[in-house]
C-alpha cells in the first residue's frame, strides 16, 4: 500500500491525475464522431459494464499490501458489477443522512475503522505506441490506483472525473488495475448532501488510446451581437505539440458551413450571419469536428447568450422563468449508477410536465446527462460537489469549514474541476458553488475563481442571501450574481422584488421550494403568481424530482 495517507491530507487531493479538461471522446473517423456514441469509438475501451473482482474490508488498514501486487492471488475474491454501489450488493448498508456528518467531527481525520473495497480488473493491451488514459467518471469517496502492482495515483471528489496517464505502467499482453476505494476521506466532510450515502465505483470506467500529439483541451464560446443577427463561434484548442489540425463546422441540419485551420495559438473563429439560436424550447445545435492526429473529436455547440439586465435573467435577450426541479443522479434499484436510458426518461417526463430547468443537486451529474440536456433542451444549474450542512448548524466560529483557510484548496479544486469539465455545454445557464455550506472566505474564493475563469454565465450560491446579509455583505466580495433562498414564502419573494436595497439588486432564485419529498407539494400556484408578476424573480426548483 502507498505509505502516504492522502485521504486525510488536505494538501494531497490528487496524485498522478491529468490536468482538468472539457469532457469529450475522440473517434477514429468522421461517421462515428458524428454519431456521438462513445462506445462506438475505436479509441475507447469500456472497462465497466461487467463484473470486477472485489473484496470488502471493514477497514482500509486491514488490506494486506500484497493485494495491490500484480501477481496477487484474487481467486477467492467475490465479484461485483461496475458501475454500482457496494451497499446494494451485500457489503455494509446504505444510510440516509441529511443534516449531520456520517463520521465523528474530527476533520480532516476519518475513523481508523474506515471500510474499503479492493477492485481488480484485467485487460489486454496490443500496442504501446499511443498514450493510454484511464478515466473514472465517479468514485465515492476516494481511491488509490495501482497498475500492474505500481502505485499510479490517488483522487477524490466523488461525482467528478479523474483521468490518469497509465502508459508508463503498462505492458503488451494482460494488464491488471487494482483500485482501492475508501468509504470516507477528508472530502467526506464537504460531501454531506441530503441523500442516500453509498460507496464504490458508480460511474463508467474506460481506457482512451490517444496519439502522443493529441489535443489536450477544447474550449468553445459563442458571442452574439446585441440584435442576435450575428454570432462568432470561438474555439480554443490546447496541445503540447504542433500538428496539422482542421475544424469543420456543421449547422443543426448537418450541412457543412466551413473548414478552418486554427491559428498558431490554437484559436478558431467562425462568423455566422443569422445564427440559429439555442434555447430549452429550441435546442438547435451546431457541430464542430476537430480533426487532428487521426482523431475526430465532436463538440456540440449551442449559440446563446446568458445575461442579467436590470436584475432580470435573460437568454438571448428574453426574460426566462426557470420552472425547475432539483434532481439527484439516482436510481432506486442501482443507486448512484444511472444509465443513459434513466437520464433520457427523466428529461422527457420533465418536458411533458412543462419543466424547463434542472439544478444538479448537489453535485455535477454524469457528463452524458449534460449532453442530453443540450440536445433535448433543458436549462441546467450545474452545482459543485460541495455541502457541509453540519458546519452550518454547529458553532459557526469553530465548525465553519467554509471559513477555514486550510480548506481553500479543496473548495477551489471542486469548482474548477466542474467548470473545466462542463464549460462547453449550452444548457448550463449558471454555475452553483454548492449547497448549505454556510458562508466564508472559501466560498468567496470559489466565486472569484469562477468569475475570472468563465464570465459568460452568472454565479449562484444557495446560502448567499442568508449569510452575507446576516454578517454584513460588504465583507463578502465578490458576491454571487444571483441571490438565492430556500423555502421562503411567496410573500418574501414579493417583498424582495419591491425592496430597493443594494443587496436586492440581483435576480432572486428559489433554489428549493415547494417540498415534494413524500407528500405532494402545495401552494405552487401562489408561488408562480408572484414569480410571473415580479421580473426580479427568476423562478425556482421544487425539491425534488423522482421519476
Amino acid at each position: 500500500m502507498v505509505y502516504e495517507r492522502c485521504h486525510e491530507n488536505l494538501q494531497k487531493l490528487h496524485m498522478g491525475c491529468e490536468k482538468n479538461r472539457a469532457y469529450y471522446v475522440p473517434y477514429g473517423d468522421l461517421k462515428t464522431a458524428l454519431s456521438g456514441d462513445r462506445e462506438q469509438s475505436d479509441y475507447l475501451t469500456l472497462l465497466s459494464g461487467c463484473d470486477w473482482k472485489f473484496k470488502y474490508f471493514q477497514s482500509y488498514d486491514e488490506i494486506p499490501d500484497e493485494l495491490t501486487y500484480y501477481d496477487a492471488d484474487i481467486s477467492r475474491f467475490d465479484e461485483i458489477p461496475v458501475p454500482s454501489n457496494w451497499q446494494l450488493h451485500g457489503y455494509d448498508k446504505p444510510e440516509y443522512i441529511n443534516t449531520r456528518f456520517a463520521i465523528p467531527n474530527d476533520y480532516p481525520n476519518v475513523p481508523k475503522k474506515n471500510p474499503a473495497g479492493v477492485y481488480v480488473r484485467e485487460f489486454d493491451i496490443e500496442e504501446l505506441e499511443t498514450e493510454k488514459y484511464l478515466v473514472f467518471e465517479g468514485v465515492d469517496s476516494c481511491f488509490y490506483l495501482y497498475v500492474n502492482g505500481e502505485f499510479a495515483g490517488y483522487s477524490q471528489v466523488s461525482h467528478m472525473t479523474s483521468e490518469f496517464n497509465i502508459t508508463p505502467y503498462l505492458k503488451i499482453g494482460t494488464n491488471r488495475i487494482t483500485v482501492v476505494v475508501l468509504k470516507w476521506c477528508d472530502g467526506t466532510y464537504i460531501e454531506v448532501q441530503d441523500k442516500w450515502r453509498m460507496s464504490g465505483i458508480f460511474r463508467d470506467v474506460y481506457l482512451l488510446s490517444r496519439p502522443k500529439e493529441h489535443i489536450k483541451d477544447i474550449e468553445v464560446k459563442t458571442e452574439l451581437s446585441s440584435d442576435l443577427c450575428h454570432a462568432d463561434i470561438k474555439i480554443k484548442l490546447e496541445t503540447d505539440i504542433p500538428v496539422d489540425t482542421y475544424v469543420t463546422l456543421f449547422d443543426p441540419e448537418g450541412a457543412k458551413i466551413a473548414t478552418v485551420i486554427p491559428m498558431d495559438d490554437g484559436s478558431v473563429c467562425v462568423p455566422l450571419d443569422n445564427p440559429i439560436l439555442w434555447t430549452a424550447e429550441t435546442p438547435d445545435l451546431y457541430t464542430a469536428i476537430i480533426e487532428s492526429a487521426n482523431e475526430f473529436i465532436p463538440v456540440k455547440i449551442g449559440v446563446r447568450r446568458v445575461e442579467i439586465v436590470d436584475c432580470v435573467l435573460k437568454i438571448n435577450n428574453q426574460a426566462v422563468k426557470f420552472k425547475g426541479v432539483n434532481r439527484h443522479d439516482f436510481n432506486p434499484f442501482t443507486g448512484y449508477h444511472c444509465t443513459v436510458e434513466d437520464m433520457t426518461r427523466d428529461l422527457y417526463k420533465m418536458k411533458c410536465h412543462n419543466i424547463n430547468t434542472v439544478r444538479t443537486s448537489h453535485y455535477p451529474n454524469d457528463p452524458r446527462f449534460l449532453e442530453l440536456c443540450d440536445r433535448i433542451g433543458m436549462y441546467v444549474m450545474d452545482e459543485t460537489d460541495l455541502e457541509c450542512h453540519p458546519a452550518q448548524l454547529l458553532d459557526p466560529e469553530r465548525d465553519n469549514i467554509s471559513d477555514k483557510p486550510e480548506w481553500k484548496a479543496a473548495y477551489i479544486d471542486r469548482v474548477s474541476r466542474m467548470v473545466e469539465r462542463d464549460k462547453n455545454h449550452a444548457c448550463i445557464f449558471s454555475w452553483s458553488m454548492g449547497n448549505e455550506s454556510n458562508y466564508g472566505i472559501n466560498i468567496i474564493e470559489m466565486i472569484e475563481w469562477t468569475k475570472n475563469r468563465d464570465g459568460s454565465r452568472p454565479v449562484h450560491y444557495q446560502a448567499s442571501n442568508y449569510f452575507s446579509n446576516e454578517r454584513n455583505c460588504t465583507c463578502y466580495k465578490p458576491e454571487p450574481d444571483i441571490n438565492s433562498v430556500m423555502y421562503a414564502s411567496p410573500q418574501y419573494g414579493f417583498e424582495y422584488a419591491n425592496n430597493p436595497a443594494p443587496d436586492r439588486e440581483r435576480p432572486l432564485f428559489f433554489c428549493e421550494y415547494s417540498h415534494a419529498m413524500g407528500n405532494g407539494p402545495g401552494d405552487v400556484k401562489d408561488y408562480w403568481d408572484v414569480f410571473y408578476k415580479e421580473p426580479k424573480l427568476a423562478g425556482g426548483c421544487v425539491w425534488e424530482w423522482f421519476n
